[in-house]
């Protein structure tokens, strides 16, 4: 598989991803509103109390399927039915659904706020800590080398640099909504345990994320 067809993958990952979310969300509403209805059974209109329903408020559909004197049956003798239909015409389950999805909206507008701060906010999450770019230390002058070459060579800005100090593993990753304000994370691991060749093999491979985009997947 080349970079590109993997770059085609992630992308259609991150499009199941989002269909995924939408899914949570239906499945959600359905499990909070089945409680709640229970609840409502139980609670506000026990088995077997009659029900202050018209027949004529039940949906068309369901009038036509089951017929009205079913459906009177079922308001008499507070059957299941009966309890669905005072359900529903309570309007609670719009309400519930309503601050369901209100609930999930504000949710994600206060993590796209945090977000906001773009690749900077992600890179102190993960506990990285930025490069001191007049550094005396060997492996993070090496690093900052690196990037900078790399980057005339890419013809692209040096994104900002941060260092994962606690993380003894050989990894990195890139953050940010755009080129311009980007940032590499590199794990001190990485510094200790690669030479200069292998440093830039792992800088570069970031780089094609950047130039390409995929930070946003």
């Amino acid at each position: 598989m080349d970079f590109f067809e993997h770059q085609d993958r992630a992308r259609q990952k991150t499009g199941q991803l989002v269909v995924l979310f939408i899914l949570g969300i239906i499945a959600t509403l359905i499990v909070v509103n089945l409680v709640c209805f229970i609840g409502f059974w139980l609670f506000y209109s026990p088995p077997g109390t009659a029900v202050s329903v018209n027949p004529e408020q039940a949906p068309a559909l369901l009038r036509g399927l089951l017929g009205d004197r079913t459906i009177e049956w079922q308001l008499r003798n507070g059957g299941l039915l009966s309890v669905w239909l005072a359900w529903w015409h309570s309007n609670l389950n719009w309400q519930i659904s309503v601050g369901v999805v209100a609930a999930v909206l504000i949710g994600t507008g206060f993590r796209y706020l945090e977000l906001a701060g773009g690749g900077r906010r992600v890179a102190e999450w993960a506990g990285a800590k930025p490069c001191d770019m007049t550094t005396t230390d060997p492996d993070r002058k090496q690093l900052i080398n690196v990037c900078e070459e790399m980057a005339i060579a890419a013809g692209m800005p040096v994104p900002e640099l941060y260092v994962m100090e606690q993380e003894q593993s050989i990894n990195a990753f890139v953050a940010g909504y755009s080129p311009d304000e980007a940032v590499l994370v590199v794990t001190k691991g990485a510094l200790e345990a690669l030479n200069r060749d292998q440093l830039q093999g792992v800088i570069g491979h970031e780089y094609s994320h950047i130039l390409n985009g995929d930070m946003r997947l």
